[in-house]
């Protein structure tokens, strides 16, 4: 295991103080933003994967930097994360190893989506 792997693994899957904190412990509120969240979601990755398919760089940017916003508004650590390294990437022009990182991307979402409906219950509107 690589450390970014190792560190990536450490990280929670969501980070339910800095929820709470912006939330103000409102759990209404909370199952909003989580179903504005995951309506997003099927959007940005359609667009991130356009992007790499067609070795477009600037739309593969837009969509992981508007994903990994709307990631951290929630305090979705692991989805961030991987994020980072997708913006970074498409930002170098670099779109080799993307589908790797998108496929992470995706795990990550279910993980997190399993994770709040578990705890929170269904986040359907």
């Amino acid at each position: 295991m690589t450390v970014d792997e190792r560190v990536h693994a450490e990280l929670p899957i969501l980070d339910e103080q800095y929820l709470s904190e912006v939330s103000e412990g409102d759990v209404h509120f909370e199952k909003e933003l989580f179903h504005d969240f995951f309506d997003l979601v099927p959007e940005l990755i359609s667009s991130l994967e356009k992007g790499i398919e067609e070795n477009d760089a600037d739309q593969a940017h837009r969509a992981a930097h508007s994903l990994r916003g709307s990631a951290r508004c929630i305090g979705a650590k692991r989805v961030g994360i991987v994020c980072d390294s997708l913006v970074m990437k498409a930002r170098e022009g670099d779109l080799s190893n993307m589908n790797s990182l998108l496929e992470q991307l995706r795990k990550n979402i279910a993980e997190l989506k399993s994770f709040i409906e578990k705890e929170w219950g269904s986040i359907a509107a």
